[in-house]
Formats: C-alpha cells, structure tokens, sequence
C-alpha cells in the first residue's frame, strides 16, 4: 500500500487505515511475478461540533432544560434524572449536582461529546425566631438567621425590613391584643425559603394608686385597693 501514512501494516491485504485527512491509497497486489495496481480513496469527514449548553444552577426540587446543538440525534447519559435522554432539549430535575454528557451525531453518522453541569443548591434553613410579646409603644428585636439576604413582610413597625436583626415597634396606632405575623424571605445561591414569626400586642394596664391619705403620725393607712386584678405590683420608695 502507498502511501502507508495513517496504516497499521502496509504489506497486507487489509490494513486498518486512520488517516488525518482525505487520502488515496494505491495498493499494488503481486503473484506469480506477476503485479498490478488498483486505487481507493478515504474521505476524512469532519467531526459534529457538538455543543451541550451552558452549565446551571437550580435549586434542590427545580428543574432546567438542556439545549445541546451540533448534529442531527442526541444522546444523554445520565439519563435518570431527564424527562427522557434522546432528545436535543430534555429537562433535567437533578436532586445533587450532576455533569450531563451529550454524544451529537450528525448526517454523516459522525459523533462527538460536550458535557454541562448542572449545579444543585440546597434551599436555607429559614428561621424567623421565636414568637414575641410586646406592649404599645415599647419594641423587640427579631433575630433571623439561615440565609444570605432577608426580607421582613409587612415592613410596618420594622427599623431595617432588610435586616437579619431589626427592631420592632409599634405604635399606639396597632389595637391591644392584636397579633402582627412577620413573614421572613431568605435567599441564598437564589434560593429562598420563608419563616413567620408573631408578635402580639399586650394591652398597657391602667395603673391607679388610689385616693391620697392624710395620716397622723404613728398610725396606718392603706394605699391602692384590696383586688390585685392579676397584676403584679411595684412601690417606689
């Protein structure tokens, strides 16, 4: 065989031939003296540019579709988790971070591979704080933590609705014994998750320390009333 570039043995009658580019080969048989010649040619045809997308990221229980391009059938592999894996577009529902590998072939039953990945974040652990109890006018402080940015909802009463801490107070304006829920949004990765915390408004008891007394000296008088009304009570001095 001539020229015996791109062959495995070129003194046999079928050698494997992997040629870079197009080439002729002339290969010239001989027997009893006697020779002749005879010519073939292998066309190097080009590979599919195969293409799988760009790599994402998506949130644990989100999906995204895959976009591979480059030829004219498509094969996925892992096919577990894709809405099916012989199609240019599957979707992909991953629960962990996976690298998808697409095997393009074109019109020339020609392949080539191209991989993407899709990276799964978790949602955060949103957390709100414990539910709290203030009286009108005075204020608390809630605390949320578990993410990377916040937002309180409503904004009412709030000194930072952006806040991972922010202070609440409401005014004379909320009515007693209402109950104002705190929804919080946190996000990470641009994944978000929600927590509720509640704060009720206690009523502001009405204090009254009774009449004033005029004592002689060296004897006792009673300040206040007798019922107690469930409250607990403080003197000064």
């Amino acid at each position: 065989w001539n020229p015996s570039t791109g062959l495995s043995n070129s003194a046999i009658s079928n050698p494997v031939a992997t040629p870079a580019s197009t080439t002729t080969y002339t290969v010239t048989g001989t027997s009893l003296g006697c020779s002749a010649t005879d010519q073939v040619v292998v066309t190097v045809l080009p590979l599919p540019l195969a293409n799988a997308g760009t790599s994402v990221s998506i949130c644990v229980g989100s999906n995204t579709t895959l976009n591979a391009s480059g030829g004219v059938s498509y094969t996925w592999s892992p096919a577990a988790s894709l809405s099916a894996n012989n199609i240019s577009n599957p979707v992909a529902t991953p629960v962990v971070t996976t690298q998808y590998t697409v095997t393009v072939v074109d019109a020339n039953n020609c392949s080539a591979t191209d991989s993407v990945t899709v990276s799964v974040h978790q949602l955060p652990n949103a957390n709100a704080g414990p539910d709290a109890s203030i009286c009108i006018n005075n204020n608390t402080t809630l605390n949320a933590s578990g993410g990377v940015t916040y937002l309180w909802s409503p904004s009412t009463g709030l000194t930072s609705p952006t806040g991972s801490s922010s202070t609440v107070s409401l005014s004379n304006t909320t009515t007693a014994n209402d109950t104002v829920n705190y929804i919080l949004t946190t996000s990470w990765y641009g994944c978000t998750a929600k927590d509720t915390v509640k704060v009720i408004v206690k009523p502001v008891p009405t204090a009254n320390a009774g009449s004033n007394l005029y004592l002689c000296s060296g004897v006792n008088g009673q300040l206040g009333t007798i019922s107690t009304n469930g409250y607990a009570y403080s003197w000064t001095p």
